[in-house]
């Protein structure tokens, strides 16, 4: 192996010594074509129509309130923009441009409305980031056919660390999440597995062996499959794992793209040089005539400030809800962007109670007029929504001459299926009522209480 020279910063030459591109262009077309179906399928289901055109109000990001959804037919236009930039992508044409466009397109459409939340559609987005500073069109593209001077057979280094980093932390934080009583304990697997789902061998597999296995065996692969991707000697069984695992979550659950896309990520795993090789043997690609490898960065600090910035944003962000009391699936204070995934169900009842200081009268909110029965089943049991909701019946109310309204949430929740108790404290006035994310919101009644 060649040594540094004197004057090169060993750390340097690790970050940025060129490793082969094939695998991150892999993924590239994979990602690229899997987001372009994605966007076909909202167009061929009348997602478009059921989850914006026909919605009145929408439940926005806390910090995110200003983005909002275009009028009527123009969401259209969302839609076809990132679908087409996935399909740029995928073909590697004008791909820095393809790439931002669909970044902001994707992101712009995920920040709409909350009650969308998804950790794949999360991840998504992050990748698209991601996608923005890495050059993984230098090679299997048409702009590396168009313009000679581009084509590569190498990156640096870094740019597929920190796509096989993303990988991991999905994996490894959703296992650490599944660590809780309630999973450990077969909730809500227990209810959401059906027998006709699984074989059942009477006295030999029955229904509850296979909701301690699932359970079980989800938490150890989660924390352990990112890792063993990483390691050369344990790689081709994990990812005929990664295969059984996502094959089987899309079989069981209704999660739309997800698996295929974890799927496509594994070849990230894979010796760099492994496809070329591969490639080359079947005679499908020939060598280039001439590379032109990304040369390192006379100044590399911006690239270590870039990735400091960024592992340590993704490391941290999922534990921020130890900073707070109560259990997160219940209060859901930090349950999102935290990979907390599959790991609780509620159920139970809400009704509004609009009551005028002035005059004391009380009046039930009829919700049904202003949400569907979807964006409602979401709301149920999630403080910041049923304070958002508030927030907009009192401002209606206060248009309708109710000077100073005062808003009640009446709730009765279950979480995983045990008793009910309610979720947001009945005698706090929600209309003056504000969303903290830096400490615990008092209104929400922690599971304990």
């Amino acid at each position: 192996m060649d040594r540094p020279a004197e004057n090169e910063n060993p750390a340097a030459s690790r970050w940025f010594r060129p490793v082969d591109v094939s695998t991150l262009a892999l993924f590239r077309i994979g990602f690229g074509f899997i987001l372009c179906w994605e966007a076909f399928r909202y167009f061929a289901l009348f997602r478009i129509d059921q989850y914006y055109k026909e919605v009145t109000f929408h439940f926005t990001y806390p910090l995110f309130s200003f983005v909002k959804a275009l009028p009527g037919e123009w969401m259209f236009l969302p839609f076809l923009v990132m679908g087409a930039s996935a399909l740029l992508v995928g073909l590697g044409l004008f791909y820095r441009l393809s790439a931002i466009v669909f970044f902001l397109s994707y992101t712009y459409i995920f920040l709409i409305d909350s009650t969308q939340y998804n950790n794949h559609y999360y991840f998504i987005s992050l990748v698209g980031f991601l996608l923005c500073f890495i050059s993984p069109h230098v090679r299997y593209s048409i702009d590396a056919k168009r313009k000679p001077a581009i084509r590569s057979n190498t990156v640096p280094f870094w740019q597929l660390f920190i796509l096989r980093f993303q990988i991991v932390v999905v994996y490894f934080y959703g296992g650490v999440a599944k660590i809780n009583p309630d999973w450990l304990q077969g909730e809500p697997l227990r209810h959401w597995l059906y027998p006709d789902q699984v074989l059942i061998i009477e006295g030999v597999l029955t229904h509850e062996m296979w909701v301690y296995f699932l359970s079980y065996a989800g938490m150890l692969f989660d924390l352990l499959i990112g890792f063993t991707l990483l390691w050369r000697k344990t790689r081709m069984i994990s990812i005929i794992a990664v295969l059984i695992f996502n094959l089987g979550n899309s079989h069981l659950f209704s999660i739309g793209i997800f698996p295929w896309l974890m799927i496509a990520t594994t070849v990230l795993f894979l010796q760099p040089e492994t496809p070329r090789l591969w490639l080359r043997r079947h005679r499908f690609i020939r060598n280039l005539k001439k590379e032109n490898p990304i040369p390192a960065p006379a100044r590399p600090l911006p690239v270590y400030v870039f990735l400091g910035i960024y592992c340590g944003l993704q490391i941290l962000l999922p534990f921020r809800h130890w900073l707070w009391t109560g259990n997160v699936s219940w209060t859901e204070e930090g349950h999102r962007f935290a990979w907390h995934m599959k790991l609780r169900s509620k159920r139970g009842s809400l009704y509004f109670i609009a009551r005028d200081p002035a005059t004391g009268s009380e009046k039930m909110l009829h919700i049904s007029a202003d949400l569907t029965d979807r964006q409602i089943q979401k709301m149920t049991g999630r403080p910041d929504m049923i304070l958002q909701y508030a927030h907009y019946a009192r401002d209606r109310l206060k248009k309708r001459g109710i000077a100073n309204p005062e808003i009640y949430a009446k709730t009765n929740i279950s979480l995983n299926f045990k008793p009910r108790r309610p979720l947001i404290d009945p005698n706090a006035n929600l209309a003056e009522r504000q969303y903290s994310l830096w400490s615990h919101n008092k209104w929400i009644l922690t599971y304990e209480d």
